[in-house]
C-alpha cells in the first residue's frame, strides 16, 4: 500500500490534479501488480489442493496466503487510491485556503505600505 502511495506522489507533486495522478499511477503499476499477484496465487495452488504426506499441514498455509494476496491486492488496486483521492483532495484544499489567506495578508500589506 506504501508503494502505491510513493508512485502516486511524484505525478501530484509535477502539478496534476490527485484524480489524473492516481490514475496515471495506477496504469503504470497495474500489471506489474496483478502478475506478481497472480504468479505467486498460481504457485500456491498445488500446495493449496495437494492430498499427500502433510498436506494437513501445508495446505491451510496455502489457502491463508492465497485469501491474502487476493485481499491485499485489491485494497492495493481499488480501496487505498480511492482513500487517497478522498483525503488527497481534502489536503490540497486546505493548502490553497492557506495560501490564499497569505497572498491576501500580503496584498494588503502592500496596499497599506504603498499609501
Amino acid at each position: 500500500m506504501v508503494s502505491c502511495l510513493l508512485i502516486t506522489l511524484p505525478y501530484v507533486v509535477s502539478g496534476q490534479s490527485v484524480l489524473n495522478a492516481v490514475v496515471t499511477a495506477g496504469k503504470s503499476r497495474l500489471r506489474p501488480v496483478l502478475m506478481t499477484t497472480m504468479t505467486t496465487i498460481l504457485g500456491m495452488i498445488p500446495m493449496a489442493v495437494s492430498t499427500g504426506q502433510g498436506s494437513e499441514m501445508w495446505s491451510p498455509m496455502a489457502i491463508a496466503v492465497i485469501g491474502g494476496l487476493a485481499v491485499s491486492t485489491i485494497l492495493t488496486l481499488i480501496y487505498v487510491p480511492t482513500m487517497y483521492c478522498i483525503f488527497g483532495g481534502v489536503g490540497i484544499k486546505r493548502q490553497r485556503r492557506k495560501m490564499h489567506k497569505q497572498l491576501d495578508a500580503y496584498f494588503e500589506e502592500q496596499k497599506q505600505t504603498n499609501n
